[in-house]
């Protein structure tokens, strides 16, 4: 199982693999991942700086690390097939289980 909780993995004509890319994904392969979603807080005037730290530091380091520990609801802002808010959800956990459960549903195993 990998760290996202997802091990389903859909091989399609023509080469394209869809999975939940973990890091070791992209430093082995080389490819970049579409990003399916994003997690982020529910209230906008959390989310704002929220967005603005993730654009300004990424999605790893130790700001990143920081607004994962946020106490706040947390909300799936889906991005590919249709873009949809999934939640509130009172922890960021029950989010990213709601997120991965989506993504595997909608994208992953969509025909």
């Amino acid at each position: 199982m990998s760290e996202t909780g997802s091990n389903v993995t859909r091989y399609l004509p023509g080469g394209e693999v869809r999975k939940i890319a973990e890091p070791s994904d992209v430093e082995t392969f080389g490819v970049k991942p579409v990003r399916a979603s994003r997690v982020e807080p529910v209230l906008w005037y959390l989310r704002i700086p929220f967005l603005l730290l993730r654009k300004c530091f990424g999605d790893s380091g130790e700001v990143a690390d920081w607004t994962r520990r946020w106490r706040c609801r947390f909300r799936v802002r889906t991005l590919i097939a249709y873009p949809e808010i999934l939640g509130p959800f009172d922890t960021r956990e029950e989010a990213l289980r709601a997120e991965v459960a989506w993504i595997e549903k909608n994208w992953i195993l969509a025909k």
